[in-house]
């Protein structure tokens, strides 16, 4: 994790789109997510939301990233999207940190694409929802085998704030207590 070097890639962060089976429940996720959203602002990350949608019929978004621009795109991939794919590249970031839904279907297959573009992909388990636990950990495990390490949530933006004592520490340490 470095707040240099790093860009925050939100896929399909969409609540509403949570259902009973998934492995959190919308609370939950909205939670992870506005903790997230609000360590990378708070550090300087930059943020690229991206999320799914049919012509015009497109599901809210967590409430976090009101005020990010979003890539709406149809399709599975978020690379699929020329709009994502020249963003990351253009941003000069190459240390890409991806959350969102469904992580074993939004979120892995875009960090795969991420990981074959060249970027260092990781993924933040815990500010995702997967369609089922077996889903989640196979998952975890399909892409650790693959080079992309899932980094916890806590992990994740401790990492972005590396001193408690500096700017944002007291605040960062209430993020950590975020319930997820």
């Amino acid at each position: 994790m470095n707040a240099i070097r790093d860009l925050l890639l939100v896929v399909d962060a969409q609540p509403s789109r949570i259902g009973a089976t998934m492995t959190r429940s919308a609370e939950q996720f909205e939670a992870a997510i506005g903790a997230l959203v609000e360590a990378a602002r708070m550090h300087g990350i930059p943020i690229l939301v991206t999320a799914g949608a049919l012509g015009e019929r497109r599901a809210p978004l967590a409430a976090a990233l009101a005020g990010e621009p979003v890539v709406w795109r149809s399709t599975v991939d978020a690379f699929a999207a020329p709009e994502v794919a020249l963003a990351l590249e253009g941003s000069g970031r190459w240390n890409v940190a991806i959350a969102g839904a469904a992580s074993d279907i939004g979120v892995a297959i875009a960090a795969r694409s991420a990981r074959a573009r060249g970027f260092n992909a990781r993924w933040i388990p815990d500010a995702c929802a997967a369609t089922s636990t077996l889903a989640e950990i196979a998952t975890v495990v399909s892409l650790a085998a693959e080079g992309i390490p899932a980094v916890p949530l806590g992990a994740t933006i401790a990492g972005w704030q590396g001193d408690f004592a500096a700017e944002h520490g007291a605040r960062t340490l209430e993020l950590l207590a975020v319930p997820r």
